[in-house]
């Protein structure tokens, strides 16, 4: 970003993430009493690319950033106090759901990589195209921001491994 156009944002409007040539703009809006974020997408000339809206008012969105053309995106929907639906899939720079089918995900590394099970109970590591290049046999993979030197954190059998971007222990 060098500073070269002013990106107008409402009284409601924050920046939600500006990653891979995408900057992520959050409109918390009050309709009818009922509460929602809109989430709209912008290149970095300020060109608008596309809008997620919840389909209802118990409806709400997780958005990763942009990484490798790629956002991880949870929808989860609440039906009672306790219990959600909760779909997990990931979208391109044009907001078209491209991989689909998670039950849960981590948002892609600068590599390609992100974690992903079909289940909720196995998990492995799949790159852009959706294909496991590590076989879901973890319990658990969380993405590690803090550091350099490794991207996920995995348990298998109790034991924690840490794995660098390059999928190296």
């Amino acid at each position: 970003l060098d500073g070269s156009f002013v990106l107008e944002l409402g009284q409601n409007d924050w920046i939600g993430f500006v990653s891979d040539g995408v900057i992520s703009v959050d409109d918390y809006e009050t309709a009818d009493g009922k509460s929602f974020t809109n989430h709209k997408f912008y290149d970095y000339n300020g060109k608008f690319l596309f809008e997620l809206t919840p389909k209802n008012e118990t409806t709400y969105f997780i958005i990763s950033a942009f990484k490798s053309g790629l956002a991880l995106v949870i929808e989860r929907e609440q039906i009672s106090y306790e219990d959600f639906i909760k779909n997990c899939y990931y979208i391109d720079k044009t907001g078209k759901m491209v991989l689909t089918g998670f039950a849960d995900a981590t948002g892609f590394n600068e590599k390609g990589y992100a974690g992903a099970s079909l289940d909720g109970l196995n998990y492995g590591i799949i790159d852009t195209n959706g294909n496991f290049v590590i076989e879901p046999e973890y319990s658990q993979i969380t993405e590690v921001y803090e550091s350099k030197a490794c991207s996920f954190r995995c348990v298998k059998n109790g034991k924690t491994v840490y794995l660098t971007d390059d999928l190296q222990e």
